[in-house]
């Protein structure tokens, strides 16, 4: 549901430039080329953030299925399971997202023989989480220095929770942020800039102010109100 709704959002301002691009050629016709520049990097600020989310989110997966995984490695292990016993076991429990896909990797190597060091370091890189990245470096380093990994797997487990509670609290406090930047944007923001216009044209009027002010309605404050609304889907995802 929140994954449609990111898309309504990002395809509504696309649609929104396509149309302030269309209505001010009518009105302005070859001067409206002026505000392209304009129309373009406003189109791809949402298509960065949209990115930009895309990316938080696969850290966000990579830093929970870490942490359920960590949590059946550590019972495994304590109960004197080997380590491709344990790996096997937190696998299956996981879903089909880059975290799984990285331990699938560690497993095939330690099928092959391949020290537990060596199979986990080969793809660590593909982990986009620095967080995640360096617990799983530590308990790698921890198979290479003395083969004990309990207690790295305990102090990983720990790190990665305190991580994930400190952004989920942060987060929090920023939906409140969010929801006054979504109230200027959407309805103060364009009142100002109305009454400025207004105010501006009875001294003195032009039409390339004109177009500016077009341009700054119809699709500078729709981009600054999308942007803002899908860091809230976003927020709201988690």
């Amino acid at each position: 549901m929140h994954v449609l709704t990111g898309i309504k959002w990002f395809t509504m301002n696309s649609l929104i430039q396509i149309a302030a691009g269309i209505a001010l050629f009518l009105v302005f016709g070859d001067a409206a080329l002026l505000a392209l520049p304009v129309l373009v990097l406003s189109w791809l600020l949402i298509f960065i953030v949209k990115l930009q989310i895309k990316q938080d989110k696969i850290r966000e997966y990579e830093l929970k299925d870490a942490i359920s995984a960590l949590h059946v490695i550590e019972w495994r292990v304590n109960q004197g399971s080997s380590f491709i016993k344990s790996l096997e076991r937190s696998i299956n429990t996981l879903p089909e997202r880059e975290f799984k896909r990285f331990l699938n990797k560690v497993y095939v190597r330690s099928l092959r023989g391949e020290h537990p060091h060596a199979a986990i370091i080969a793809p660590l890189k593909e982990l986009k989480s620095n967080d995640v990245r360096d617990v799983v470096s530590g308990i790698s380093n921890a198979y290479l220095n003395s083969g004990r990994v309990k207690a790295a797997l305990r102090n990983s487990i720990v790190r990665l929770e305190n991580i994930r509670e400190i952004k989920q609290t942060y987060e929090t406090a920023s939906i409140s942020r969010y929801l006054i930047a979504i109230m200027v944007s959407g309805a103060i923001l364009p009142s100002m800039a109305i009454f400025a216009f207004v105010g501006y044209s009875l001294l003195y009027y032009s039409a390339s102010m004109l177009i500016i002010f077009s341009t700054f309605i119809l699709s500078v404050i729709p981009s600054i109100y999308s942007v803002l609304n899908l860091k809230m889907v976003n927020l709201y995802a988690h």
